[in-house]
Parts: C-alpha cells; structure tokens; sequence
C-alpha cells in the first residue's frame, strides 16, 4: 500500500533513477474584484535523483503572499512576499549540501495609461542565509527594475526591461551555493537588460525575437540572443 500512497515521500529503492513531487494552495481574496485582492500560497517541490556520485535530494517549500489595490485607472500599487526554504543533500558531496532561508519583499507601481502601453516601477529586497555548515553564508541584495509592454495588433508585442541588482556577499563566490545564492551575478553592482519581441507573420506563423545582457562591477558585459519562429497547424 505504500507504492499507492502519493504523500509518501521515503523512497528506499536502490533501483531509483529519480522522482518528483509537487504540490500547490493558494487561497484569494477579492479575486475578482476590481478595487482590492489578495491572495495567499503554500508550494512544495521535492525531487531525488540517482546521479554518478548518488544520491541527490532538492526540495524547496514556499510561502507567498500579494496584494494589489487599483489606486486609479492609470495607477495600480502591489506588493509581493515570498518566504522560501531551499534544500540540497548530496550524498558523497558534503559541500554541496545546503539549507537556505530566503526572504523576499517587492512593491511595485504600475502605469496603465491605456489598453495598448503599460510600465512599471519595482523595489526588491532579498535576503537569503545558509544554515547549513559552519561557514554561515548570507546574501543581501537591493534590485530596482523598470519594465515597458507595448501591444498592438500590427507591431505585435514588445517586452523592455533593465535592472539595477546591489549585491553583498559574505564568502566566496566561486562555489556552487555562491551561484545559487547569487543567481549567476557577483557581488557589488550589477546590471540586467532584455527585450522581446513577439509578432504574428500572417495566421498561422508567430515570430519571438529575444535579446537579454547582464554585466557586474569587474566582469565585461554578457549578450544573449535568439530568434524563435512558431508553425501552428
């Protein structure tokens, strides 16, 4: 019976090659509404996988809040806080193993002029900490972005976004939980930008053209593009 039971997470086969898990609630408030709405999340992932040096376990459980409030037609004012804890155990790999608290909050103001144009301002504050080892890892970091949509039924749609991320870093970087903790940038001043664009060629083909740039205080600067062409039959 313990085969059939889907919240059984000990699983002791040695044949294993991997599992996963997953499972999500969230509760609204005013979901519908036009003037005030909020909602709440509880999400947890947990996946195993046997790799050449064995076991490896990552769960991560996280709890979320937002809320919005339409302050006017042309202002609407959200707030988003997650708390995650973020979990990794390697079985012949110590330094790989870590517990991590991570605490986020962002507000954000958005700018809606009319149907076709909208932008918004957001603040983010994170701080992330490792309880796991002696060492204590903690990451502290202030993002603000400002994000452009733009639609139209002929230019299709364009996505622009750039973002200043101030990093502080208690250890060293070039580890495996520094990039996790990091997210790929470096401590001390950072910088990301992308675009998109995305448009229909007649009524089956759709067009996406990406372009995104990262560069960090003592790094040149990294491009990144792509193209993308969809076929619908």
């Amino acid at each position: 019976m313990e085969a059939l039971n889907p919240f059984d997470q000990d699983v002791g086969d040695s044949t294993l090659v991997s599992t996963n898990s997953s499972y999500r609630n969230t509760i609204y408030f005013n979901r519908s509404a036009v003037g005030f709405g909020a909602d709440a999340t509880i999400m947890e992932n947990k996946g195993k996988s046997f790799l050449i040096n064995g076991f490896e376990t990552r769960t991560l459980t996280e709890y979320e809040g937002n809320a919005r409030w339409n302050l006017s037609k042309l202002f609407l004012l959200s707030a988003n806080y997650k708390h995650d804890i973020k979990t990794n155990t390697s079985q012949f790999f110590p330094g790989r193993d870590y517990n991590l608290l991570i605490d986020k909050i962002e507000p954000k103001l958005t700018i809606q002029p009319g149907t076709s144009f909208r932008t918004s301002v957001a603040y983010t504050y994170s701080i992330k900490e490792n309880t796991e080892g002696e060492i204590g890892e903690k990451s502290e970091s202030n993002q603000l972005a400002l994000e452009m949509k733009y639609s139209n039924t002929n230019t299709g749609i364009i996505n622009a976004r750039i973002s200043y991320i101030g990093i502080q870093f208690n250890a060293d970087e070039n580890s495996s939980l520094s990039y996790e903790m990091l997210e790929g940038l470096q401590k001390g001043k950072n910088f990301t930008w992308n675009a998109s664009i995305q448009r229909s060629l007649g009524n089956s083909i759709q067009l996406s053209l990406n372009y995104d740039g990262r560069k960090s205080e003592e790094s040149k600067a990294v491009h990144t593009g792509g193209v993308q062409v969809r076929a619908y039959f």
